[in-house]
């Protein structure tokens, strides 16, 4: 049967136009609604589907995800709403219940992308065991050979940086205040142990401003600290707070541009978020995103 419109699908689903909408958004109907919509649309030939192009798409966030993530996602949503797209974020955290009951809700829906930022959260590969394979799933923030992925090296980039600042400064600080971010910390690691530099690590625990600032100071002082780079928001203020110390301070927190269209962190490194937008349209459009396309790449402009 030859289904040309809304309302032919309503009447037939035996509900109103309105839901019909929503089952397409991505809105909120009843699971045997939704299911017997499903049926009919696999079973009859939807004119109308083919005539529209618009994509619904869902940003997964996990509640730990960290501010410099939560920019890109809101840069990300604000230009995919200009591309006759229908965006939702959906929230979840770690119970692993609770996140199969929503992905699986999710993928119910007609012509449903989903797009997981992973964040801090080092386990989601074993959230998405048995989602494995699936085209239209793309988890943004790790490497994963069981899905279309986009990703940041962060051990590429750190090298790059610390490569890139040795030139300029030889005692090069590694400032943390709290965050465990291995890789970047092996980025720095291996660049200082290849360029012959001394390592300075340094993580504060946060819970005392004026103990955490005192040692951070008499750290930059004792060991002729040149180059400050910091890994998190946190210790990126508490280093600009020091006063009297001539040094330069370097912040991996990327900050959207509007108006260029890049990602810049503290005019250290730049991305171009329009290649990103690319990647994500490849998978938009039910295309795969190569492996050799899935790093997003980096300009180091120190």
């Amino acid at each position: 049967m030859k289904i040309k419109n809304y309302k032919e699908l309503a009447k037939i689903a035996g509900c109103g136009v309105g839901t019909i909408s929503r089952y397409f958004s991505g809105g909120s109907i009843s699971d045997d609604m939704r299911e017997r919509i499903s049926a009919i649309l696999q079973q009859n030939d939807f004119l109308f589907k083919k005539n529209q192009e618009q994509i619904n798409v869902t940003l997964l966030i996990f509640d730990k995800t960290s501010k410099w993530t939560c920019q890109i996602i809101q840069f990300l949503a604000n230009k995919l709403a200009n591309e006759n797209t229908v965006v939702n974020i959906v929230l979840v955290n770690e119970d692993k219940n609770l996140f199969d009951l929503k992905l699986q809700t999710l993928q119910q829906q007609w012509n449903m992308k989903i797009i997981i930022f992973t964040s801090y959260y080092e386990d989601v590969s074993n959230l998405l065991k048995k989602y494995e394979n699936n085209a239209n799933i793309l988890v943004f923030g790790q490497q994963n050979n069981k899905f279309q992925a986009l990703y940041f090296n962060f051990e590429k980039i750190m090298y790059q940086l610390v490569t890139s600042t040795a030139l300029q400064a030889k005692a090069i600080l590694y400032l943390s205040l709290g965050t465990e971010w291995k890789t970047l910390y092996r980025g720095y690691f291996k660049a200082s142990n290849d360029l012959n530099l001394m390592t300075n690590y340094l993580v504060l625990t946060g819970d005392d401003y004026e103990t955490d600032l005192t040692l951070l100071t008499n750290t930059i002082i004792d060991k002729h600290i040149e180059t400050v780079i910091c890994v998190d928001e946190e210790s990126y203020f508490l280093v600009k707070s020091i006063k009297k110390i001539d040094l330069k301070i370097i912040n991996v927190i990327f900050d959207p541009n509007l108006v260029t269209n890049y990602l810049i962190s503290n005019q250290a490194i730049k991305i171009n978020f329009n290649w990103i937008i690319e990647q994500v349209m490849t998978f938009l459009s039910s295309r795969i995103i190569s492996n050799e396309q899935q790093e997003i790449p980096i300009e180091i402009i120190v």
